[in-house]
């Protein structure tokens, strides 16, 4: 295989674990989420008394742990494409990492499944890098709400933007975000070890606090509205 075939089987199954991922988080389907699932923990940690700034620091550091310790088994479903069958430990952490930024969404009182939302998930795995990546798009990388930004985009340039960003991670491109999202790339004695896997998670946590502010309030309806 060529090296710029290989660089594509690559980014084609690193896309398919993004979308698979992602579908089974927002979707609830119980054997993508043998734990709990995303608004499960939302609601959870909504009703603890704390505020959303509080819940949200406090999951980010519980997932970061959980990324970090290494060697967890969820039985999640296996993902295969036609060139590579993905690592289980590689799907876990995905699964682990946009089920945070799912929960953070949540609690910030978005709705996951929206038209953008995936896009803006995929985003927060850039870390720090997400916002030079967006104005290398031509959109305002200070925008002050990512999901309605990329709401108001067609599907077909959220898709092609979603296959930017998983060439972005595959290639390491990301080098002034999460360092570690080169852990994506197979490589020779399996991934990196647990310690990183907790910073990169921690790292996407912080950014899906910034990608996700509070949705602006609703507008009253207007007087006579039915």
């Amino acid at each position: 295989m060529s090296g710029a075939a290989a660089k594509q089987a690559v980014l084609s199954w690193q896309l398919k674990l993004f979308e698979t991922v992602w579908a089974g988080v927002v979707g609830g389907d119980s054997k993508w989420n043998p734990e709990k699932s995303c608004y499960d923990l939302a609601t959870e940690f909504r009703q603890s008394g704390r505020s959303v700034a509080q819940c949200v620091d406090s999951f980010i550091d519980w997932q970061a742990a959980k990324a970090g310790a290494g060697g967890f088994v969820l039985g999640l479903p296996g993902i295969v494409t036609s060139a590579v069958s993905i690592p289980a430990d590689l799907t876990m952490t995905t699964y682990i990492q946009l089920r945070m930024v799912a929960v953070i969404a949540l609690l910030k009182g978005w709705d996951v499944r929206a038209n953008g939302m995936k896009t803006v998930a995929y985003l927060c795995l850039l870390g720090s890098g997400a916002g030079p990546f967006v104005a290398q798009l031509g959109l305002p990388a200070n925008a002050a709400s990512p999901p309605l930004l990329f709401g108001a985009l067609p599907a077909p340039l959220l898709a092609k933007i979603d296959g930017i960003i998983a060439g972005k991670l595959v290639v390491g491109a990301a080098k002034t975000g999460v360092l570690g999202m080169v852990k994506f790339v197979p490589v020779v004695g399996g991934l990196v070890n647990g310690a990183l896997d907790g910073f990169a998670t921690r790292s996407i946590g912080k950014q899906a606090d910034i990608m996700f502010p509070p949705p602006p309030p609703r507008a009253p309806p207007a007087p006579g509205a039915a």
